[in-house]
């Protein structure tokens, strides 16, 4: 579901006529979802000023969990963010920089291999989606959590398995992995915060 809704907002990107458009698209695009994000940080920031958790160890845990896991995916989108300009000052325009896949397949992959920086995301993902999946006792949240961030490996139409980072970031146009770091990152907020109205009602 992610990588179909992200796909849909590249195709949509790259549809429009100019660079301008694009830019525009994309600029709405991530203001909302860092409008979001900045709201989803307020709210956890006043909730954890309730004396009815505060001394929660669970919430102590899961927002150590978050703060470690969102300082990571903001240094990687900045990472190939900072490359769009770089490539601009190879006379490249931004929003065709932003419409191809170079940068980000840099980013996770060597070859047909991942990157180290391909193996470190994984990694993350990897860590934080068991961490804070065990800070819950609702199943319904597990489950969503397992379901966004999958430890399974998806099989592709012939039967051949494929990495996870592949299945998501792979020749995806730079816009499309921009868009789905900054989405995380909000899912990621949302996560936390459910996880402290639990105990706030514990």
């Amino acid at each position: 579901m992610i990588r179909l809704t992200i796909i849909i907002i590249a195709f949509f990107f790259m549809s429009c006529d100019n660079a301008t458009d694009k830019l525009f698209i994309y600029g709405a695009m991530t203001e909302e979802l860092n409008k979001e994000s900045e709201i989803l940080q307020n709210q956890i920031a006043e909730r954890l000023q309730d004396s009815l958790i505060q001394n929660s160890q669970i919430v102590i845990e899961a927002d150590g969990i978050t703060t470690n896991y969102l300082e990571y995916l903001e240094s990687a989108y900045q990472e190939m963010w900072t490359q769009v300009h770089l490539e601009e000052q190879r006379d490249y325009r931004e929003g065709k920089v932003l419409s191809k896949s170079t940068i980000s397949n840099k980013f996770f992959f060597e070859g047909d291999s991942l990157s180290l920086k391909g193996q470190e995301y994984q990694q993350m993902q990897s860590e934080y989606r068991d961490k804070i999946s065990a800070l819950t006792d609702s199943e319904f949240l597990k489950e969503r959590i397992l379901r966004f961030l999958p430890d399974y490996t998806p099989v592709a139409r012939d039967g051949k398995t494929i990495n996870p980072i592949n299945y998501f970031f792979q020749d995806l146009p730079l816009v499309a992995v921009l868009a789905q770091i900054a989405y995380l990152k909000k899912q990621v907020l949302i996560y936390e915060l459910e996880i402290i109205n639990e105990q706030s009602c514990a």
